[in-house]
């Protein structure tokens, strides 16, 4: 008797020794255009023959990464050429500095030269920013009904410019690794829903705790992260999604524990980080108690659905009672302002540049909705594809990963 094809089997299809070729051309394609498409500002970078930082931030993280390399690495908690001449507060995570001085040691270390190593690492910047097109290919490989809608979305991304824009040649600054953060957190929310592998959920934890070392935005994806769990709660008659989500906590809550603790001198001047820094490790912390919790509900006959949209309802409850507590906690999460780390920092992931000041984070806590919804399409039709289901796709790259 001929057994019925499953979920597993088709991803397996998808990797046959056979196809492998196909992939590698697919990702060295759409890796060399949006490469291409990122270093198209190298007239303005070599200007008059010489090679020039570009930006201002980019001179920022550059003199936070020389003065790694003579041994103070930890950032000021003023800097006075942020503001000249009175100087700003230094309130940004280290991780991408920390990343940066790391690929630029060797050529620092054996020519100690500083301005061929800002050379050099202007250089990582748009290899940096060619990745997120790749991963989102992997993102559509397991969703699209055929290879070509995934290289047709990857190639959207490729020559998306509001994507492409920090990750240009010189552009030194910490939004490309948000980008490439984001569209990793989502391949991984993708293969977790399709391979209910623990081994993933512990990797998506660590990912998303380590998010905020890299930009402040990362507290997004916490959110994202919870939000996708309260979805399939909801709609998965899976009896292991407990105990998988747990892992991915637990892990999350971990990682973004030595985050914080990594910050160091930056606790003697409270801002917005150490707002961040504590939404970031609350949403952990609930994710992780929310088993013991949804364990006790079932003591009293109420299953896991319904506690889950108890939990939900405290949660709302209480972030509306901190927000009206405290309202320079909700100005980072909902204002326009320079202070607003949430908004502000969060501008490069979207294809629009001022987001509205009460919609943003509904509109962004639905992208879990749509991920999912999708996920479970493609689970459920066959494989001779479909026009709608490709077409949702590619409208899902254009707006939830750009």
């Amino acid at each position: 008797m001929l057994r019925k094809k499953t979920r597993a089997d088709n991803w397996t299809m998808k990797w046959k020794p056979g196809q492998r070729t196909a992939d590698a051309m697919a990702v060295a394609g759409i890796a060399i255009l949006a490469f291409a498409v990122r270093i198209l500002n190298i007239s303005k970078t070599y200007y008059m023959g010489a090679y020039n930082t570009p930006n201002i931030d980019g001179m920022y993280h550059l003199r936070i990464v020389e003065l790694f390399y003579h041994g103070f690495i930890h950032s000021p908690l003023k800097d006075s050429y942020l503001a000249f001449p009175t100087g700003g507060t230094i309130y940004w995570p280290l991780g991408f500095d920390f990343f940066l001085a790391g690929l630029g040691w060797p050529v620092f270390h054996f020519t100690g030269d500083m301005h061929l190593t800002a050379e050099f690492l202007a250089w990582c910047i748009p290899v940096l920013g060619a990745l997120s097109p790749v991963i989102i290919y992997f993102v559509l490989k397991r969703l699209a009904q055929h290879r070509i809608t995934a290289v047709a979305g990857a190639l959207f991304a490729a020559l998306n410019w509001q994507l492409a824009r920090v990750g240009l040649l010189g552009t030194i600054d910490h939004h490309v690794m948000g980008n490439l953060f984001f569209a990793l957190f989502v391949l991984l929310i993708v293969a977790q829903a399709q391979e209910k592998s623990p081994r993933t959920n512990r990797i998506l934890g660590i990912v998303t705790g380590a998010a905020l070392w890299f930009f402040t935005a990362g507290v997004i994806l916490a959110l994202m992260l919870g939000a996708v769990y309260v979805v399939q709660t909801l709609l998965e008659q899976d009896k292991t999604i407990i105990d998988r989500w747990e892992q991915t906590f637990k892990w999350g809550f971990a990682t973004a524990l030595v985050v914080v603790l990594g910050y160091g001198n930056i606790w003697a001047n409270p801002f917005s980080t150490v707002y961040l820094s504590g939404f970031h490790l609350a949403v952990f912390g609930a994710g992780w108690l929310a088993p013991v919790l949804l364990s006790w509900f079932k003591r009293h006959r109420i299953g896991n659905r319904m506690g889950i949209v108890i939990l939900v309802l405290v949660a709302l409850a209480g972030i509306f009672i901190v927000f009206l507590l405290s309202p320079d906690a909700a100005g980072i999460f909902l204002k326009q302002d320079p202070n607003a780390m949430v908004v502000k920092e969060s501008q490069s992931l979207f294809a629009f540049y001022k987001p509205s000041q009460f919609l943003f984070l509904p509109i962004l806590l639905a992208a879990p909705f749509l991920l999912l919804f999708i996920v479970s399409r493609t689970t459920i039709e066959n494989r001779k594809g479909h026009i709608v289901s490709n077409a949702l796709l590619v409208l899902f790259v254009a707006t939830s990963i750009m």
